[in-house]
Parts: structure tokens; sequence; C-alpha cells
């Protein structure tokens, strides 16, 4: 992909991680989700080019730094390999003492190549690839669901089942994905969004008990037939670069990097998640 589309993917993707608070702050795209635990809710997306003029871009950030700060928020900066500038964009940020938190890959995939090998008994111990169910749309029941898969006690629960009803507002442009054991319990889930021909694949989640059984890989599948269902041609994913087994588990599935990011933050803040 060249640079426009690379731009686009970038964009697509902060479309589909909603924030209740959004503004644009010196030509910089600013989020903020005070309840919410996720960077990307709460992350300020500099406009192409931004690192080609650096007196500009430090102007930018003081004014981006006095928004967050009048919220009561750390800054967090999204510096993506999608624009040519972002390595000098990087050294402002540096100069200026935001710390590089948590580098993220983005994956990419064809829908069509993602939706193969489901035709097959799994493996012993795994799970049937074609156990996960889809539905669209996402309601309050798996909010809550997302929430407890996710974990990290009442309060992230809590905070995490709310990003999931804010994705409500997507209505049939959200995909809810759900693997049950025998009994019925929840032990997998994602969810995914569709906009402009992609499927983008967020808030995947197994419970401890059940990993390495191929629920990743039937949710994935599953959320590819669905999407090819509703004209999705392409797929994307975004995952930090520290998790090793994901990585691997997505590029069997097809997936290949298609660019990275990193935040540059106010210091670090271990609770918010990616």
């Amino acid at each position: 992909m060249d640079v426009a589309d690379l731009r686009a993917l970038d964009e697509i993707a902060s479309d589909a991680t909603p924030s209740p608070i959004e503004a644009d702050v010196a030509g910089w795209w600013c989020k903020a989700a005070p309840d919410l635990p996720f960077r990307r809710c709460n992350v300020a997306r500099p406009p192409l080019g931004a690192g080609d003029d650096p007196e500009r871009a430090r102007t930018a950030l003081a004014e981006v730094r006095a928004w967050y700060a009048d919220i009561g928020q750390r800054t967090i900066v999204q510096v993506s390999s999608a624009d040519p500038s972002a390595p000098a964009l990087d050294a402002v940020l540096a100069a200026e003492g935001l710390s590089i938190e948590a580098p993220v890959l983005v994956l990419v995939a064809a829908v069509g190549d993602l939706r193969a090998g489901v035709d097959h008994p799994p493996p012993r111990g795994e799970i049937d690839p074609t156990s996960a169910v889809v539905t669209a749309g996402i309601d309050e029941p798996w909010a809550r669901s997302f929430g407890v898969i996710h974990g990290g006690g009442a309060t992230q629960e809590g905070r995490t089942a709310a990003y999931g009803r804010m994705l409500a507002a997507f209505g049939d442009r959200a995909l809810a994905a759900t693997v049950v054991d025998d009994r019925g319990a929840t032990v997998g889930l994602g969810y995914s969004v569709l906009d402009r021909g992609w499927l983008g694949i967020f808030g995947m989640g197994t419970a401890p008990a059940h990993r390495r059984r191929g629920i990743a890989s039937a949710i994935v599948r599953a959320m590819a037939d669905a999407g090819a269902e509703r004209r999705a041609t392409s797929a994307y994913l975004q995952v930090e670069t520290e998790n090793a087994a994901a990585i691997a588990c997505y590029e069997r599935l097809g997936f290949t990097v298609s660019h990275r990011y990193h935040y540059r933050s106010e210091g670090l803040d271990p609770t918010q998640g990616c």
C-alpha cells in the first residue's frame, strides 16, 4: 500500500475506536475517554507531514498538551510509519520529554484468505473452527461478557464493558463474535467494525483456562465469513510487538505486517491497554 492507503487505514482504525470527546487541536485530532482504559481512545493523531516543520510541530504539541491537561489527562501521541515524516516528528516528541510506549504492528489480510481452513475437523483438544457465533450489533449482555473475559477485577471489567456498550452506536457495522463451551459459558470473544471495505478486528480475548485451543482462529475466521457477506474484502488488526504468541497466530491465519506505530506519552500507565 502507498502512503495515502496506509494513512487512510490509520484513520479507519481510529474511527473504529469511538471516544466521547474528540476535537481538532491545532490540526491534530485529539480523542479522550477519561473512563476507558485504552490508549487508542485517549490519543492525539498528528496530521500527515507533521514532522516536516519541527517548530510548527512543537507549537501544536504545546496546544495539545494544554487541551489534555484541561481535562485531567496525560498526553499520548500516535506516531505512525504511514507518515514519511514520522522520524522527524518522533525526534521532536522525544526532545519535548515524551517517552515511547506500546509499539504496535498493523497487520492486514485478504478476507478471502482468512476464510480458508474451516472445512476440516479440529485437532484433538482444539475448538471446532465453526463454533464461533457472529451477530450484527453489540448489546448489553455481550458488553458484559466482553468485560468479564478481559478481566482485571471489577473496576476494569466495568470499564471494559462500558467500551463495549459504546460500540452499540455502530449498529450493524459492528460484529460481535462469541465462542461458548459445552456448558454454555463464554470462553472467547472478539468484535469487528466494518468501514469502507475493511474489516477491523479488535478486542480478541480467550478465558485463561481455554487458551491455545484454537479459539482466536475460530473467531477470526467467523468474522471474516460475516465480513465477506457484507462486502468486506480486506481485514486489519493491531497487536503490540511484544505479543509474539498473538503475532504468530495471526500470521498463521494469513496476516502480514502493513506498517507500525508507537505512542509517545507523558509517563507510563500500566493500567491502560493498547
